[in-house]
Formats: structure tokens, sequence, C-alpha cells
């Protein structure tokens, strides 16, 4: 296969069988190739089938499996078969995977003279998103292609799902002379969009879009607009889009919103301009009462339950690869929750966040864990380039919070609860931020670590008796390697003074009751 073309991969020979004829119905031609690699696109068990000897012509290009950048496809087959004038074409995918994504298209091109073609749609299926789109030969109108002037007539062309329906009407006849109109109805986004696992829209919208370019006029304009939007299964509210511009100076004005409860609780209005070196926004925002708390999953297992209400005003603007922000918004109801450690924490009132440059920047403020009550000093920074490359810069001062509070399970390596008094921070890219503790313990703490059945303890030589009023002090340190491996990239420093406020229990038999305990002095 690399002699045909040295960009294709295979190590494998191909079989070509056939008969090749200059009189009619006599040439037919059979190539099977076992396995070949173009670029990102992966092929096994191609066949391709050229028979001229039937009157039909029947062709066939079949491939058992195919793979395109990691992505299983399935089986693909592409036959025509021709009567008379007609050629009808077939073309099918067919998953290989539950719920994979097909199709089954139909179509008959009749070649009206030297230049022009009609293609005639048939009775076609499209499973998509697991939803199974229908195109009805009765509902769409003829497709003319005329190859001398590369043009394309499109009368009407409808797809369908139940009540949803996708519609495209239009011409194109150049770069600098075409007219397309898209009408989208009942339709819902998880229809038509792959889900991001950890940013999940739900709601039916309607959808009506014209693009234009022509000696007598540029323009684009279109909107979007869903009575109610669901994003991880939190209503947000109705949603409308509104964009129209000059398709000629690329220049585009853009206005949308949401309204929950008769409140707009969300703006973005503002102007686009597109250049393939150099294209700016400028975007102001508003919130009103937005609720954030659709955005828990976006903390996957390490932070959930986040909650908070927005309002304020913020501008976006710049070019795009270097984008600027200026606002001040104030964050009110602010929870979450970090569930390793099993604490829940909230944020005072009126915390303010204050955007300036390429910086997000929350103003002192109080961190309250929901469980104890007791509270530390926060504030935090955060740079970013573009919104893309994040850098952090988070300190904490406590005198007393909680930081763990771990209940009792079969596998729990150790439970109970943790007070700190001290410094906290995170500092450096969010890829590789660097967590600093500084601090002693509080009163409160008392830790549990249970003894495994599975161990023995007939040598006790770890456990050293001393008198509870005698002082030990030593500059003994410990290293701790990261807990969670999901943690890549974090390196942890400890400075954890450990004094007479917290107590220590090893569970002996937890059927009895018995244990050892004691507190002290000591460093980490």
């Amino acid at each position: 296969m690399n002699i045909l073309n040295t960009d294709i991969q295979s190590t494998e020979d191909f079989n070509l069988i056939g008969y090749l004829s200059s009189e009619e119905y006599k040439s037919y031609l059979d190539i099977e190739v076992p396995f070949f690699q173009y670029q990102d696109f992966f092929a096994q068990g191609l066949k391709v089938t050229l028979n001229n000897k039937s009157s039909n012509r029947d062709s066939r290009l079949v491939i058992n499996k195919t793979i395109y950048k990691n992505s299983n496809l399935g089986s693909f087959l592409l036959g025509s078969k021709r009567n008379e004038n007609i050629l009808s074409i077939n073309a099918k995918l067919n998953s290989l995977i539950r719920g994979g994504d097909e199709f089954n298209l139909n179509f008959n091109i009749e070649k009206l003279n030297k230049s022009k073609n009609i293609f005639y749609l048939t009775e076609s299926s499209i499973f998509f998103n697991n939803e199974n789109w229908k195109l009805k030969e009765s509902e769409n109108e003829p497709i003319i292609f005329d190859y001398a002037y590369n043009s394309i007539e499109v009368s009407d062309f409808k797809i369908s799902s139940g009540v949803s329906e996708v519609e495209i009407k239009g011409f194109y006849k150049g770069s600098d002379d075409f007219d397309v109109i898209l009408d989208i109805k009942n339709t819902n986004m998880n229809q038509l969009f792959k889900q991001n696992e950890n940013f999940k829209t739900n709601g039916l919208f309607n959808s009506s879009w014209e693009i234009k370019r022509t000696p007598k006029d540029n323009s684009i304009k279109g909107y979007i607009n869903s009575p109610e939007v669901s994003i991880n299964k939190v209503l947000v509210g109705e949603f409308n889009l509104n964009i129209a511009g000059n398709t000629l100076l690329n220049s585009y004005s853009i206005d949308w919103g949401l309204i929950k409860n008769n409140n707009k609780t969300f703006s973005g209005i503002g102007n686009f301009i597109f250049d393939k070196t150099s294209s700016k926004l400028d975007l102001d925002i508003s919130f009103s009462k937005f609720d954030i708390s659709f955005s828990s999953p976006l903390g996957k297992n390490s932070i959930s339950n986040i909650h908070g209400i927005l309002d304020g005003d913020l501008n976006i603007w710049g070019d795009f690869n270097n984008l600027q922000n200026t606002g001040l918004i104030n964050l009110n109801k602010a929870s979450f929750s970090v569930p390793y450690l099993n604490v829940d924490y909230a944020l005072s009132n009126n915390t303010q966040l204050n955007f300036y440059n390429k910086v997000l920047e929350f103003s002192p403020t109080k961190i309250i864990d929901n469980i104890s009550e007791t509270n530390a000093n926060f504030q935090a920074k955060f740079s970013h380039s573009n919104f893309i490359d994040w850098n952090m810069d988070l300190f904490v001062d406590s005198r007393g919070i909680l930081l763990l509070n771990k209940k009792e399970t079969s596998d729990a390596l150790f439970y109970g609860k943790g007070f700190l008094s001290g410094d906290i921070s995170m500092v450096g890219p969010i890829k590789n931020l660097k967590l600093k503790v500084n601090g002693l313990t509080a009163p409160g703490t008392s830790i549990k670590i249970p003894w495994k059945n599975t161990q023995e303890i007939s040598d006790i030589s770890f456990i050293k008796f001393i008198d509870k009023n005698t002082k030990i002090k030593t500059n003994k340190s410990i290293d701790f390697e990261p807990l969670i491996n999901e943690i890549s990239g974090l390196e942890m420093f400890f400075e954890l003074d450990i004094n007479n406020d917290a107590s220590v229990e090893i569970v002996v038999d937890q059927s009895s009751g018995s244990y050892l305990s004691g507190t002290g002095y000591g460093s980490c």
C-alpha cells in the first residue's frame, strides 16, 4: 500500500484480483487490504469491489473496523448501483459499541447535463447522541449541484426526530455570493451536542439563522431561545441569544441573557470583530442574583456542593489572544464541601471578587466551617493567561478552624476531628501547586487509629510510656507523602506542632472497646 501513497502506513500485503477489458460488462476488480493507517485514520479489513459485469455496475467499499483518533467508529459500507441515468448510493456506518453513533444514508444522483447533477434524498436515518433522526423523501426537495460554477442550491432539506426538526435552505455560488438559512425547532441541546460529563445541559430550544453575502447584502442574524434550561440538573432559567452583524466587515453584535423568576440573572452585551490574525472582543457582563450551584460537578471528587449568588458587573475586552478583564462582583451565600475530609465551609456574605488586568482577587473575608462553626481569615488571588493557564495565590490564617472530620468506616485508616491554629497557603500554577501548612493542633483535635484484625500486637516496643506531666521536645521531622494519587503536581510542606490539645487513640479491639490513648508534644 505504501507504493500507492507514501503517507499510507501498512506492513501487510494487499490482494488484487480482477479483469480489465474495453468491452462492456466484462471488467471487474476486487481489492483486499488487511490493515492500513493514513494519518489519524485506521482501517481493518478493507475490501473494494468494482463490478462492471452486471448491468447496474454494482460497486462496494467495505471496512470491517474503522478507527479515527482512538475512537472506534464501527464498520463502514459505501455502495452504488446504476440504473440508466440514475446512480443510487448507500453509505452506512454501524457502531460496534452499544449506543454508538450510526447512520444509513441513501440518495440518487441524476445527471441533467455535462455540468449539472440533481441529488434526490431518499429514506435515511442518523443515530447520534442516543437520538434517532429520520430523513423522509416526501419532506425534502432535490439538491442541485453545478460543477461548472461550483454552485449548490438547496430548496428544502429537513431532518427530524419526534417533534424536533432541523431545516436548511439556500444557495452557494462562491465565497462572495451565498444565502443560507438554518431553522431548528423543538430540539434539546443534548440532541445536537456531545455533553461534557461536568457540564450537562438540558432544555428544548428554537433557533433561526440566516447568513448572506451578496453584492447588495452582507449580513448575519440569528437567535436561540430556550424557555427552560438546566445545567447539571439545576434550573438556570430562560436562555436568549441574539447575534447580528456584517459578514463582509466581520463585525458582530452579541446580546445574550438568562431570566429566572422574572429576574434577568445574567446578561452579556458587546461586540466581536473577527480577523484571521487578530480577533477582538468587548463584552459587558452583568450578574443579578445569579446562582452558581450548577458548577458543583466541576470540582469532581475534590470539591462538591458548590453554592453561591453573584451580583455585579464584569467587562471582558481586548485581543482574543490577550483578553483582559475589569469588574467587581459580590458573592453571597457561598459554600462548598470537601468530601475526602468530610468538611463543609462557607464564606462571609458580601465577599468581593475584584477583576483587574488578568487577575481575579478575593477581598479579605472569613471562611467558616458549618459543622463546628470555627473560622479563619481567607484571601486569594488568581491570575490567568487568556483565561487558560491559571495561577493561584491563596492564604488562610486560622485560629482553630476544623480541617478534618472523618467518620468511622470499615476501611478507614484513621478517623476523628482535627483543628488547626496557623497558616495555610497554596501558591503556583494550578497544575503544579505548592501547599504549605504551618501551625499547631488546636483544642478539640482527636484522632482515632483502628488496629486491623490482621495485625499482631505481641510486639509493643513501638509504644513508649511516659509521665503525663513530662514535656517532650523533639526536632525530629517526618516526611509526608501525598496520600491521594489523583492530586498529581501538588507539593505539600508541613510544619505542624502537636500539643496537649490533641489526643490520639489506637483502637485495639472495637468489639470490646479496648483502646490506647495519649497526648503529648511533638512536631512533624
